[in-house]
This record gives C-alpha cells, structure tokens and sequence, in this order.
C-alpha cells in the first residue's frame, strides 16, 4: 500500500499491530476517506471567521494587493505548488497561493517577479522581495489569484499597481 493511499486511512482501521487487517475493507475505506476529502476541497471559507453565521455564507472581497518595488516586468508565468516537484521558473513571474518560508528556494533562480494570493505588507515574502529587488504583488486574494492561474503570461507594474494579462 502507498503513502498517499494510507493517508486516507484512519487508525481506527488499524486495531492492532499484529490483527488481521481486511484489506478490502481497508481499500474501501480509503476510498470513501478519500472521495470526503475531495468534497472538503470544494469548500470556501471566509479568510477570517468571527461567528458561526460566518460559515453559512460570507462575502469574498477584493484585495488591494501590496505591491513590491517600483519596478515593472512581464514574462510567462510559472505555478508553484506546495508539496510538488520545482517547475522552470527561470525569467518567469511566479504564482504561489500562500508563501512561507518553505519557499525561499525561488530565490536561487533568477525570477522576473512573483505574485501571493495571501500575505501582507510584512510578510516574509513582501521582505525577501525588497531584500532581492523583484517586483511583487502580495495578497491579490483568491479570486483575483484563480483568475491569474488561467493567464501564460503577464504584466507586473508594481510603480502602477497594476497586474495585466498578456496571454
């Protein structure tokens, strides 16, 4: 069985160490623990919840994102994803959901600008971004984010505050 089959797995599949697992009992589970967990991805949250109410419905607000430098740039763009293997970010403006730390490693490779889709003025990011000089657009939010997504390359103008689709 596989690492990522078994994260689907709960412990109380496994009574024992030792006792007989069903195996295709086992599977089954996996299966149905996997299938909730691809329903839970389809659930959007508000970014800030201060009540019970908040979870029932909310409003998705635009973001003024914080934009980084003075400089402007355009180039392809390139998706970083948490977890998954490093695409060709060389000369490309990056687009990362939620950076952290983890993600310092973009700043080995020569890359023409990044956006988040969180963070704020004094995140990591916004710091490694002046520390560096690489034009930036921090917290554009969610939905202006998957906008982003669908767009091969782009037009970073962090001294416009503007961020445009080329293709």
């Amino acid at each position: 069985m596989y690492r990522d089959q078994l994260s689907f797995a709960q412990i109380t599949e496994f009574t024992s160490v030792y006792a007989d697992i069903d195996r295709k009992r086992l599977h089954q589970a996996i299966a149905h623990n996997r299938s909730r967990w691809h329903e839970t991805q389809l659930v959007r949250t508000p970014s800030i919840i201060c009540q019970p109410q908040d979870l029932f419905g909310h409003r998705v607000h635009w973001c003024n994102p914080n934009f980084i430098t003075r400089r402007a740039t355009h180039a392809r763009v390139a998706l970083v994803l948490p977890g998954q293997l490093a695409p060709d970010i060389e000369d490309c403006i990056v687009l990362i959901e939620n950076a952290d730390p983890g993600f310092d490693w973009i700043f080995t490779h020569r890359i023409a600008g990044f956006i988040t889709a969180y963070g704020g003025e004094n995140s990591h990011m916004s710091i490694r971004a002046r520390e560096f000089a690489i034009p930036a657009a921090i917290g554009v939010g969610d939905t202006r984010f998957k906008t982003l997504l669908a767009a091969t390359s782009l037009l970073l103008d962090c001294a416009e505050r503007r961020i445009q689709v080329l293709a």
